[in-house]
């Protein structure tokens, strides 16, 4: 199985808004907790001699202002894979 998230859940924060727990959130649940339950779930279920990818991001070394959620979310693939 391999996991991706293609998708770029993340932007600078706008400075005129403050800033919302609901996108942290989002990010959260997206990158970190859907990979979890899918390699949970797979992780009894897989073949003998099967293997589970998971991907992360530059972003998980090179980290950059404004996109802390992001960057958290694809450490915490990291842990999850080295786990």
């Amino acid at each position: 199985m391999c996991s991706t998230q293609p998708t770029l859940h993340a932007r600078p924060p706008d400075r005129a808004k403050p800033r919302r727990n609901a996108t942290f959130e989002r990010i959260i649940a997206i990158n970190v907790t859907c990979t979890q339950n899918v390699t949970d779930t797979l992780v009894n279920r897989i073949a003998d001699g099967g293997r589970i990818i998971l991907t992360s991001s530059i972003r998980a070394r090179m980290v950059v202002a404004g996109f802390s959620a992001y960057v958290a979310s694809k450490q915490a693939n990291v842990g999850l894979m080295r786990a």
